[in-house]
């Protein structure tokens, strides 16, 4: 939808093509064996770092970030496989139950694509994958005195972390924090996207006639800001039936995860599910100016094919994990509470509410100052731009010209769409072509 209401037909043909071969994915991985869950989440770690490691090498370079590897048809991320690696490698690793041994290989291994990654340089992802193996040292119930520690050196390395961040990424934070951001400059983003979720009302823009070139203003509406391409196109009904979507897969892989028949299949479901969560509330939050914009998408929702299919996958493991649990339920290997992931429900609780209230307070945009960033949307699609009068011929004495006027602009005129039933403007249009009301 996102893609469609503003005329990016190719993108979204593209993406439905991708979507279909991530469905036939899913339901391949939904047959796996909850068995295999190891040794398919090895091999595909293998994969990841092989290929992350490859893209300094023969990456190519997408508005200034090498982070894809050309394969002909199309092009791959690698990090995007290594976030799911993350979730079904250290749930492999910590099944058996914690050791300080295990810990200490979780982070281990972590460490190899998070620091590829890191080097490209993709901060934010590196972020995202550090945040994943952290969520799955919570679910696989670590004591807090090995956790502490570890949460102890992230805060401490904070400051820093500023020395790494690029000028774009410290002008988003810089943006974030200040209430003077120029709209114009390095504020046009957050901005842009406040018109689009402000201004859309309940069922969106995109059926009025002028909405092609209003959705020319909004940057990144396939990928970064596809919340707000969503709700700007098709209304707030839409964004909230992303969020509901959303909700639902994170609560069916909460609830895999809860009738899971071993403790590795329980974290898998269970991370899974906070991964959707996680990259949707980061989304939709940084759509709304809650957060910095991060470049995070909306797991199957933005534009990219890497990440769609790896969702659907993230998908069909659940699946797997749901139907192994609900049709072998009495070859459980292991007491049901040992089994259970620490605080899933409490964290598809939290998701859940986060994107609730984040939902409130786009219809609160709307309500106070849906009017106001109409106008400005209406406004900023005008221009006024000065120009020289041309100088008359210079010509010697006997008539010839020394110097003449050459083509330096050219004029376009955009088309606006006026209210047919107000004659004032009418008659100020009329004014202005030279003609009668009657004659417009």
């Amino acid at each position: 939808l996102n893609m469609l209401s503003p005329g990016m037909t190719s993108l979204a043909v593209r993406h439905a093509i991708l979507a279909a071969v991530g469905l036939g994915a899913m339901w391949a991985t939904s047959r796996m064996r909850i068995a295999a869950l190891s040794r398919f989440g090895w091999a595909l770690f293998t994969i990841s770092v092989v290929l992350v490691a490859a893209v300094p090498l023969i990456g190519i370079a997408t508005k200034g970030a090498q982070r894809w590897l050309d394969l002909g048809v199309f092009t791959l991320q690698p990090s995007e496989i290594a976030k799911l690696a993350l979730v079904l490698v250290p749930a492999a690793i910590l099944a058996g139950g914690y050791t300080l041994g295990r810990f200490v290989a979780v982070l281990v291994v972590a460490s190899v694509p998070v620091a590829l990654v890191a080097l490209q340089p993709d901060l934010s992802t590196a972020v995202v994958l550090v945040a994943t193996v952290v969520l799955m040292l919570i679910l696989a119930r670590v004591p807090l005195r090995s956790l502490l520690p570890l949460f102890a050196v992230g805060l401490a390395s904070l400051p820093l972390a500023v020395l790494f961040l690029r000028p774009y990424q410290l002008e988003r934070i810089h943006v974030f924090l200040s209430d003077d951001a120029d709209p114009w400059g390095s504020g046009w983003a957050a901005w842009q996207a406040d018109i689009a979720i402000g201004s859309a009302g309940w069922w969106g823009l995109g059926r009025e006639p002028d909405y092609d070139l209003r959705a020319t203003y909004l940057p990144e509406s396939e990928h970064d800001l596809a919340f707000a391409s969503v709700v700007y196109g098709w209304g707030l009904i839409a964004g909230l039936a992303v969020v509901v979507a959303v909700v639902v897969i994170v609560w069916r892989a909460t609830l895999a995860a809860r009738t899971a028949r071993t403790r590795e299949a329980a974290l898998v479901a269970a991370g899974i599910g906070g991964l959707f969560g996680i990259h949707t509330a980061v989304s939709i939050a940084q759509s709304l100016s809650l957060l910095p914009h991060t470049g995070m998408p909306i797991p199957l929702f933005s534009y990219g094919g890497t990440a769609s299919i790896v969702g659907f996958v993230s998908i069909g493991l659940v699946l797997a994990v749901r139907r192994d649990g609900v049709t072998r339920s009495l070859w459980a290997t292991e007491p049901r509470r040992r089994r259970l992931p620490r605080g899933a429900s409490a964290g598809a609780l939290t998701v859940t509410a986060s994107l609730v209230a984040m939902s409130v307070f786009a219809w609160q945009l709307q309500t106070a100052h849906g009017t106001e960033l109409r106008a400005t949307s209406d406004t900023q699609m005008l221009r006024c731009i000065r120009l020289p009068a041309e100088r008359g011929h210079i010509l010697d004495r006997g008539g010839v010209p020394v110097a003449v006027n050459v083509a330096e602009y050219t004029v376009a005129v955009v088309a606006r769409m006026f209210a047919d039933g107000d004659s004032a403007v009418r008659g100020e249009l009329a004014a202005l072509l030279g003609i009668t009301p009657d004659q417009l």
